[in-house]
């Protein structure tokens, strides 16, 4: 059996096998002001965007609230003139009943007349 020999460049050194480590207390960590107010604008800006979201959103219901009271004014329109019209068609109705009872009893004392000249 044949040994194979590792080619030099597949070694790692120590360096370059180094692990990234994160600061552990806040002062190690190295902020500068810019930074920080660069993370605040971004925050604020979020917090805007969303702000803003929710206000269309409500403004959208807002809106679908007052048609629905256009409509429910239409239908309450409505409702008011089929009320009156059957109203008025009552009234004619009983114009209209009260003649033709007059009319009946005009007949019956015409033929009450003849019966009794018979």
């Amino acid at each position: 059996m044949k040994k194979v020999k590792k080619s030099p460049s597949k070694k790692t050194s120590k360096a370059s096998a180094k692990v990234a480590s994160y600061p552990r207390t806040s002062k190690d960590a190295y902020v500068t002001q810019k930074m920080l107010y660069h993370v605040r604008d971004e925050l604020m800006a979020h917090t805007e965007k969303k702000f803003h979201e929710v206000k269309s959103e409500f403004h959208g219901v807002k809106s679908e609230i007052h048609s629905l009271k256009a409509s429910l004014s239409k239908l309450e329109k409505l409702v008011h003139n089929s009320a009156l019209l059957a109203e008025e068609q009552n009234n004619r109705n009983k114009i209209v009943l009260d003649g033709l009872s007059h009319l009946f009893e005009r007949q019956e004392r015409i033929e009450s007349k003849i019966d009794s000249q018979i």
